[in-house]
């Protein structure tokens, strides 16, 4: 008896283990203006919506910057990571799907990111990685000035919203598609 339960339990335990909700989480259409807007109430939140696809990162393909109607910025990457934008994507109106998240550049970071003096990424405001952008542009003698006008930029978001950091939102996506 001792032995049938020995291995009936561990199986019971794999069984119990293996079951999946198959509930799917309903997804809400938003402007991605209103996806900004009202973050805190789409955060971690399965949504679709559709912008101008303006960028995408030259260094791994990996980042999409999507541009809203009323001109604001959210940052569109794929939920399987190994997954890269086709850069045909460029300046198309594309449909994203996957799950909105905020993340917060809290001003001791913009401080810290300031002593640095490191030219920003456009679509989330953390160091370039592109190292030959930034090359190009510290041959050309401006990459101070266009370090302090990143920083100066985020400044401003913080001061004109009011709060002590800037809120970045990015879209995991599921899929992307382009629209007719």
């Amino acid at each position: 008896m001792k032995l049938k339960n020995f291995i009936l339990i561990p199986i019971l335990f794999i069984l119990a283990s293996c079951y999946q909700n198959n509930e799917k989480e309903e997804v809400v259409f938003l402007s991605a203006d209103d996806l900004i807007s009202q973050i805190d109430q789409y955060n971690n939140k399965n949504i679709e919506t559709e912008g101008l696809a303006v960028h995408i990162c030259g260094v791994k393909k990996k980042k999409l910057k999507l541009k809203t109607d009323q001109k604001q910025i959210i940052k569109v990457v794929y939920k399987d990571s190994c997954k890269t934008f086709d850069k045909n994507l460029a300046y198309k109106f594309v449909k994203v799907i996957g799950r909105a998240k905020e993340s917060r550049i809290s001003t001791a970071l913009i401080d810290s990111m300031e002593k640095e003096g490191r030219l920003l990424c456009h679509i989330d405001h953390t160091p370039c990685m592109d190292s030959a952008w930034v090359e190009g542009k510290i041959k050309a003698g401006i990459a101070d000035s266009m370090a302090r006008k990143d920083i100066a930029k985020l400044r401003k978001v913080m001061l004109d919203t009011g709060k002590d950091y800037v809120s970045l939102v990015t879209i995991y996506a599921d899929t992307i598609s382009v629209l007719p």
